[in-house]
């Protein structure tokens, strides 16, 4: 078994497995959704509190597609670059469409444009920074990590309590 490789980090961005990394993870992940996926495209590293954490988040599920379709394209430690075309045809909507969430991810502090071009100086994709996105989860992790931590408790006590009392922490917090 070959492990994985680690690029080095900047200040900015956490390091990243490099493209093709075959780590035992990998291959567990090969085996559960099957050669052909792999085969076809690969797979993609996402943490699960985006998921857990959309609406702590404020996301919409359009919005956390559109981040999933940027998160595919974040092979290395530089911003991935998407067309916006390619983004409209994987999800079925339009250009415009991606624009207009993609401006909502950047109000939203999740993301930061940046215009490309080649040695030409005609415009290319633009790079698409995410460490916003990796800050807001990092804000928004403790909670979910001391709820996690409550789960535990509760599962070993068998406690209905407790995991009442974690519904109500996750409710009550902002």
């Amino acid at each position: 078994m070959s492990t994985r490789k680690i690029e080095k980090a900047t200040s900015e961005q956490p390091a990243l497995p490099s493209k093709r990394a075959e780590g035992q993870g990998w291959v567990m992940h090969k085996r559960k959704w099957g050669e052909a996926a792999w085969e076809a495209d690969g797979f993609t590293v996402i943490p699960s509190l985006l998921l857990s954490g959309q609406e702590r988040l404020g996301l919409s599920p359009t919005q956390i597609n559109v981040l999933l379709q940027l998160i595919v394209h974040w092979h290395t430690e530089a911003a991935p670059y998407p067309s916006q075309k390619v983004i409209a045809a994987r999800m079925g909507i339009s250009r415009r469409q991606v624009m207009r969430i993609l401006q909502e991810l950047h109000d939203a502090g999740l993301i930061q444009k940046r215009a490309r071009s080649d040695s030409t100086g005609a415009k290319r994709a633009n790079a698409y920074d995410l460490s916003g996105l990796v800050k807001k989860l990092a804000e928004i992790s403790p909670l979910f990590i001391a709820a996690k931590k409550l789960r535990q408790r509760a599962e070993k006590k068998g406690a209905n309590q407790m995991a009442e009392a974690l519904e109500k922490l996750l409710e009550m917090t902002p």
